[in-house]
């Protein structure tokens, strides 16, 4: 499944910039609730997931068993996406992408089955991230367009 999870996250990085940028500033911009992300929120957040899923992949690779996590409210809070310009936090979003999409195609399959650990200490492996990766990515992406 990863050779289909990689081809469409390419795909993703080549048709979503777009897609956000037609929405418009205003659109982005909005809060559902108060307690609720924007838009432009979730895109930091997924960008904040491509951080540490690319730490993941990186020394899941070098390291034996990394445990590495965040807490992404406070992420996205600290880092005040709110006030980030649009297109570059559209370009970031597709830099780290395609960085990710880099560090997982060029993987052998012993590495693919080396593991990380989550929060609860669980052992779930490479191949497994990438996928997930996806799953997360479109979850995300089916709130904003």
């Amino acid at each position: 499944m990863i050779k289909n999870s990689l081809d469409k996250l390419l795909a993703l990085c080549d048709s979503v910039p777009d897609q956000i940028r037609r929405l418009g500033e205003h659109e982005i911009d909005r809060k559902p609730t108060q307690d609720r992300w924007s838009k432009k929120e979730i895109i930091g957040h997924l960008c904040d997931s491509a951080f540490v899923n690319i730490q993941r992949l990186i020394r899941g690779q070098v390291e034996t068993e990394p445990q590495i996590f965040y807490d992404q409210d406070k992420w996205v809070n600290v880092q005040n996406y709110t006030g980030y310009n649009p297109e570059e936090l559209i370009t970031l979003w597709f830099a780290l992408n395609k960085h990710f999409y880099h560090i997982a195609i060029s993987m052998s399959e012993q590495d693919l089955k080396r593991v990380y650990l989550d929060r609860e200490g669980n052992k779930l492996t490479l191949k497994f991230l990438i996928d997930d990766y996806l799953i997360h990515l479109m979850h995300h992406l089916s709130q904003i367009i």
